[in-house]
Formats: C-alpha cells, structure tokens, sequence
C-alpha cells in the first residue's frame, strides 16, 4: 500500500521531515547519470536560470528542497535536481486523464487516473515512489494529494479550500524553452498551498510560465466552478464546463492553443500516444453527450474504472496499442475535502478514503 505521511511547519521543516521519513527511498532513487545537467551543456545553463527564477519568484521551493537534502543526507544540489530533472531533460510520458463535474449527489468532483508504458502489469515500482501526503503549512492551505516521494511533485490533491487539481501530461511541448519558470510537476503543489478557487489558480497559471513538458490541469472548486487548463512554457488555453462535465487527456485543443501546437511538433498527430489520447476525448464526449448520465458520485467511479476499448479511461496494456497501463485512480469530493484512492487497475473497485479533516 502507498504509505501516508504528514509534513508541518515552514517549507524547510517539511522538507526536513520528508527526508528524514523517506531516508533511504530518496538516497536510493536520487537522478542516474543520464539525468544529470553536467552531462549536456544546455541542459546546465536550463537548470541554473530555473534555479534563479525560483529564488527571486517562489523561494520557497528551494527551502523545502534545501529541508529535503537536510532530513535525507544528500547535497542540496541533489535534492533540488531530483525534483528539477523531469523539467530540463527528456520527460516520461505517460498518459494520464481528469475528469470533473461541476455537481453531482455530493456536490462538485474530480476523478483523475495515473498510467504509463508497461508490459503486463500497472508498473509494479510506481506505488513504491508515492506517498499520500498531507501538508500543515505553516502559510497557505492544508493540502492532501499523491506525491512523488522526495520530490515536490502533486499529482493530483484537495486542499482545505476544496479546491481540487487533477493533472496529466500535455504534449507537444513549446520549444525555446529557457528555464525561467516553475517545473511543470511542482505547479500542482503550488496551486493548492496558494489558490482557494478556480478563478484563483487560473490566474495563477496564466501569471506563471512553466518549465519542461506541458501540463494539462484540471481544477474543480466547492462552488462548482470548473476549468480544464493547458499549459506549456509561457502558453495557456482553458476550456470550461460543458454540461457539467469538463476533462483533459495528454493533447491539447483548447482555441488558444490549436493554433500554435501543430507547428511545433507536426509528426506528434501521427503517433499512438496521440491516438491514444484522442481515443479518451472521443469516448469522454460520447458518455457524456450522447448517454447524458445523471451526474453522481458513482458515475465519476465508473467513469474511472471504465475498460471500454477504444478510450476507456482505465487503460491495460494488452487492450491498446500504446501499452498503457493504469496505476491508480483517484476521486475527490470537494466539499466533503475527501480523496478516494484505488492502487492498480481501477476496475477491480478498490476505492479507500482518506480525508484532509
């Protein structure tokens, strides 16, 4: 089972008590060889105007970096990369999908699924590099969501607020990139220590240029506000509800962004990843389109745990051509400011709560 953990105080108090807690994991697991800036000069020159921008803009992700590499015995350098690599080399696909409905019988919800290339099986490591985390900042809101154990990623969360962030790759990528802004895998967590609304972490992104892969976001609030958000470099698109119902998968096709992505990597319409994304849009549109279901708590767990070939949102690797695989899914229920979690294929229903209060 992926272990929780719970992190108090100042960024540097929380980083010192992950690296205490996840000693040997972060050791063990620190960037190989291949990963490392040194290796390619422009990958160095990305990482040390990164390292700028974050100390002038959002210094604390460097103090908790910094409490990381105290708790763990490694370099701040170290720690730092291990949450900065993702960011300035070549990043892991992977093909994960959001969903939210606006309302539902408990209110506004978000449904996120986590999956990557594999064989057979959801990736039997992928549990062993989360945690369920929750935060106590000593500034901003209480959050609870998936992290990358030693690093400040945020797959997904709630916070206090009910606001609720869901999150997949966005591809292509905007080219020229220059290391002047956030990692795209650490935007997540910021959105939810910060933002209480909808309106606020959009304002948020569109203020904020990232760097590394896009980041497809989806966000959900206690209001029933809802957006799906696209974002890449200094480039952002948004789409709102439709019916209730707004998502995301690894593509994007927001109007701010047609425009632009298809010059930036015009051979990315002819690969599986993309049909694979395009297969989930299709399926999503038609199940909430042409079926019109009742907007409920149980709809959003079938919508997860739906094997349907192609598109169904719970992906096993021997059902598409992209060999993707579900490793786990995730729902939040905003006003209740729960999150319900289920490891591996979500279709065998193994949802258990957790709450932030």
């Amino acid at each position: 089972m992926i272990p929780e953990f719970e992190v108090t105080g100042s960024p540097h108090e929380r980083g010192v008590q992950t690296g205490r807690r996840f000693r040997e994991r972060i050791r063990n697991t620190l960037p190989r060889p291949s990963q490392r800036p040194e290796h390619q000069p422009r990958q160095t020159a990305i990482l040390q105007a990164l390292y700028d921008y974050l100390g002038k803009t959002f210094p604390e992700i460097l103090e908790e970096t910094r409490g990381i590499a105290e708790g763990a015995g490694v370099s701040a350098e170290d720690a730092f990369l291990k949450s900065a690599y993702n960011a300035i080399g070549p990043a892991v696909g992977a093909a994960c999908s959001s969903v939210a409905f606006t309302r539902s019988d408990v209110g506004p919800l978000l449904g996120k699924t986590d999956d990557g290339v594999c064989r057979s099986e959801p990736n039997p490591g992928r549990g062993d590099g989360l945690a369920i985390l929750t935060i106590r900042p000593e500034k901003g809101h209480d959050v609870l969501c998936m992290n990358e154990v030693g690093t400040l990623w945020s797959e997904c969360g709630i916070n206090a607020k009910g606001l609720c962030v869901g999150t997949s790759s966005g591809h292509p990528t905007m080219p020229g990139q220059d290391g002047r802004g956030v990692p795209q895998h650490i935007i997540p967590r910021l959105l939810l220590l910060r933002c209480a609304t909808v309106p606020e972490a959009v304002d948020l992104l569109r203020s904020t240029p990232l760097t590394g892969k896009g980041v497809n976001i989806v966000l959900a609030d206690e209001e029933g506000n809802a957006a799906a958000t696209e974002n890449t470099g200094s480039m952002n698109g948004v789409r709102g509800p439709e019916n209730g119902v707004v998502f995301s998968t690894n593509h994007y096709y927001a109007p701010e962004m047609l425009a632009v992505w298809p010059k930036w990597d015009p051979g990315f319409i002819s690969t599986r990843y993309f049909q694979n994304s395009v297969n989930r849009v299709v399926h999503l549109y038609g199940r909430f389109r042409e079926r019109s279901p009742a907007l409920t708590f149980q709809e959003m767990k079938e919508t997860l745990m739906d094997e349907h070939v192609p598109g169904g949102l719970c992906q096993r690797p021997d059902r598409n051509d992209a060999r993707m695989a579900t490793n786990f899914a995730t729902l939040f229920v905003s006003r209740k400011r729960e999150m319900w979690l289920n490891e591996g294929f979500p279709s065998l229903d193994q949802f258990r709560r957790y709450g932030l209060t």
